[in-house]
């Protein structure tokens, strides 16, 4: 999403991480702008017993866990490597730095975050059908539409 060599010259530093390992925590406070070198990293939530719920897959060239970036409160999912990964993090003062700088980039987290809200609120309307049959074909004309995470073959 923002050129590597642009976050490395504004002082961001790479993070290497094994499979399973957690990047951060639903809860904890934002330090970083995360931004996926190569890999692949999970957005999930938990519930009481442990389930894990998938929120969103991360891969190379898109970034992870902006919300308290721009709210300035706790993020609100656990990102975990599926596999080896590496991530570039920026701190959260020149991410700012950068955006009041370059309002290009702000504009297209806006255009980012606005995409994911417009994702969940066809979710949630898909949802409400309480039909999985049909909750299920929506989803996947969704994804093929989008070419998200849907196979070519």
């Amino acid at each position: 999403m923002i050129d590597t060599n642009l976050l490395l010259a504004r002082g961001a530093s790479y993070k290497r991480l094994l499979p399973e390992e957690i990047l951060f925590a639903e809860g904890d406070h934002c330090e970083y702008y995360h931004q996926i070198v190569r890999g692949q990293i999970r957005w999930v939530n938990f519930n009481k017993e442990g389930d894990e719920y998938l929120q969103t897959l991360v891969e190379k060239g898109e970034s992870i866990g902006e919300l308290p970036l721009f709210d300035g409160e706790v993020y609100a999912a656990t990102a975990i490597a599926n596999k080896p990964s590496q991530v570039l993090r920026l701190p959260k003062e020149a991410f700012h730095q950068l955006l009041i700088e370059k309002p290009e980039i702000h504009f297209s987290f806006s255009n980012l975050l606005t995409q994911r809200l417009r994702f969940k609120f066809f979710l949630l309307k898909e949802i409400a059908n309480n039909n999985p049959e049909k909750i299920i074909i929506s989803f996947l004309t969704y994804l093929d539409k989008k070419k998200d995470h849907v196979c070519s073959t």
